[in-house]
């Protein structure tokens, strides 16, 4: 088995590239925006197996995902 080394890091070195997601944001898909509203209804109702679902579907979509309490914050993911 191959070991790899990452060196740690306390806080996200991709931090700044998380923008705030709301509704029909401009740099967004529609159907990246459709799956984050349908995100957000389901965060509200606490509906966390939803959630984590939609989360999937936003990865598929070429996207992550992260919260603060209901607000969502999205980057581009990285294609190395």
């Amino acid at each position: 088995m191959q070991k790899r080394s990452y060196p740690w890091v306390n806080a996200d070195p991709h931090a700044t590239e998380f923008h705030r997601w709301v509704p029909d944001a401009p740099d967004l898909s529609p159907a990246a925006n459709s799956v984050f509203n349908a995100r957000a209804i389901a965060l509200e109702k606490k509906h966390t197996e939803d959630a984590d679902d939609l989360r999937t579907e936003i990865a598929k979509l070429g996207y992550v995902v992260r919260e603060e309490g209901q607000r969502q914050y999205w980057r581009a993911a990285k294609t190395e």
